[in-house]
């Protein structure tokens, strides 16, 4: 699916063509847009079959942006940065015959990660935080993309994890009830290890990361080069949620016990 910046004009390729990937005979066609609750943007609309291209201008695909201030625990769930725009079109065929074809298309803001909600950080927090942790030049070396990706998911993961708010506290911290002003109040040492086990674990998602220490946990035990020897433990190692990577960051708050929810 083809990404754009939202706000601006997108000029989107069409190409009318069937599942084996072979040109229709199209004779007439109309369109209209739709977003991902099915509202519609753009009312039915002609169109000319011999373009290979269709522009949507900006006012079609602005998305509103989301302040984390006003995020409660009610909306966190609902919330999503991108949004899809849906070209739906009704073609004409040569033999006469009309039949639905769609195109679909996603819109982004500059910034898609949102303290305290898909992420511990921004992008350019996560940059400047990768050149402060060793071994992540996987990371570094990804799309802009494919850094938001995986550090997303990373943040999924270690919100499982039991974290408490200070080392050797007795209350774990839920982090699918801190909105992003609970989490802003969050001491600054815990949001500083935060950060680095994610970008950590987001470098292992990219496939970057300690071959030796994910093959151990795999259950590896022995391993012989020359013509390939490989001994396995019965069970692998037990799961952590995250690497052991980003697990060293978090060590010193990981804790088993209630749960801390907004006061």
């Amino acid at each position: 699916m083809n990404q754009y910046l939202a706000g601006t004009t997108v000029i989107l390729p069409i190409a009318f063509e069937d599942e084996s990937g072979n040109a229709l005979q199209v004779s007439e066609a109309s369109y209209r847009i739709v977003d991902q609750e099915y509202r519609e943007i753009v009312a039915s609309t002609q169109f000319d079959p011999t373009l290979t291209s269709l522009s949507i201008a900006a006012e079609y695909n602005s998305i509103e942006l989301i302040d984390p201030s006003t995020i409660t625990a009610n909306t966190m769930d609902s919330l999503s940065v991108d949004q899809m725009r849906t070209v739906e079109f009704d073609i004409t065929l040569a033999d006469g015959n009309t039949i639905a074809y769609s195109v679909s298309y996603l819109l982004y803001p500059r910034e898609r990660l949102i303290v305290g909600l898909n992420s511990f950080q921004n992008s350019q927090q996560a940059k400047l935080t990768a050149y402060s942790i060793p071994d992540v030049e996987t990371f570094v070396q990804a799309t802009d993309a494919q850094r938001v990706a995986a550090l997303v998911e990373a943040k999924v993961r270690i919100s499982r994890l039991s974290l408490t708010a200070e080392p050797n506290g007795m209350e774990v911290i839920d982090f699918g009830e801190l909105t992003p002003n609970d989490y802003n109040t969050l001491p600054e040492r815990l949001k500083a290890a935060l950060r680095k086990a994610q970008v950590a674990e987001a470098n292992v998602i990219l496939g970057g990361g300690n071959i030796v220490e994910q093959m151990r946990q795999m259950g590896l035990l022995s391993q012989t080069i020359g013509e390939t020897h490989e001994t396995y433990r019965q069970t692998a190692m037990p799961e952590m949620g995250i690497s052991k990577t980003a697990y060293k960051y978090l060590s010193a708050f990981m804790i088993t016990g209630k749960k801390l929810t907004r006061t």
